[in-house]
């Protein structure tokens, strides 16, 4: 910019704050105490200006490494996987180490093999900080194939004379209790078409037809192809998160805590509540949320 050019701008700026900030002499300009003021705001704004940089960097470097994740086998892969999505767009320097097991998770964050789990076991308390952080509700499925072959059940005793189903035993949940308390004298053999220990197998069950089985209310939030039956046989199972005192202030594991606990809002994620919500009232609850809440419970954006 030439100099008339850089005395205009001067001119321009005096006239828009109404004050004189330099005088011209022989041997050129000097401030004037209202241009010292003025010099004086402009350094503290660049300053400022630049602690925004220096800190965001800072931020940028503490957002950075590993965080080990151990959690159940099912909600690791049908509910945590596809949400980390905008997790690591926000956080590209984050390597997320997902540990899937239906083992207890809660072992592995006392042990430090993992910084924080998700499970839905009530973590032992020893020296770990515990929250339940949402419900996960589990009831009576079966695929359309299923219910063409061998019709629509419509109450426990119609399952139990004329349906076939499919059962999950792991060490972690309560599916043993659960079908003894509600078949006690019923013989797995003959009525139990397949047992299993991992949640992906029970699903590629139920969805494949081979049986009824109970799958959680949020399944059907991500689109699973079955229809859930309306028999009085649902069952829901606390969700927790655990974490070691020492690691919840590492910024990292802080944001991951967080964003955990976010996914499992009952406010956006109505199957997550502590009363049961049925699948087919997931959009009424959904729309009576504030705006936008629909597209942020599928993690759509």
């Amino acid at each position: 910019m030439t100099g008339h050019g850089i005395a205009k701008r001067i001119e321009q700026l005096e006239r828009q704050i109404g004050a004189m900030l330099f005088t011209r002499h022989h041997d050129g300009v000097r401030l004037t105490s209202d241009g010292h003021h003025l010099l004086s705001c402009a350094e503290q704004m660049e300053e400022a200006s630049r602690g925004i940089l220096r800190g965001r960097g800072m931020r940028a470097q503490l957002l950075r490494g590993e965080i080990r994740i151990a959690c159940t086998e099912g909600l690791g892969t049908f509910w945590v996987t596809p949400r980390l999505l905008e997790f690591a767009r926000a956080h590209p320097q984050i390597l997320v180490d997902l540990h899937c097991s239906m083992l207890r998770p809660d072992d592995l964050v006392a042990r430090a093999q993992a910084d924080l789990a998700i499970q839905i076991e009530q973590p032992a308390p020893r020296d770990l900080i515990i929250r339940r952080i949402g419900r996960m509700h589990i009831m009576p499925c079966a695929s359309k194939s299923y219910i063409d072959t061998y019709g629509l059940p419509k109450a426990k005793q119609e399952i139990e004379e004329r349906h076939r189903i499919v059962l999950m035993f792991a060490d972690q949940g309560k599916a043993h209790d659960l079908y003894n308390q509600w078949y006690p004298e019923r013989l797995q053999t003959g009525f139990v078409a397949m047992r299993t220990n991992v949640s992906t197998a029970l699903y590629a069950a139920v969805v494949s037809g081979l049986a009824v089985g109970w799958l959680p209310t949020y399944y059907f939030a991500i689109g699973a192809p079955v229809i859930p039956l309306d028999i009085d046989l649902v069952y829901p199972f606390d969700i927790w998160l655990s974490y070691h005192p020492d690691l919840g202030s590492v910024p990292r594991v802080r944001r991951m805590i967080d964003w955990a606990i976010e996914q499992f809002d009952p406010r956006t994620c109505p199957w997550f509540r502590d009363d049961f919500i049925h699948p087919g009232a997931f959009d009424k609850h959904l729309r009576a949320g504030p705006s936008g809440v629909i597209d942020a419970a599928f993690g759509r954006s």
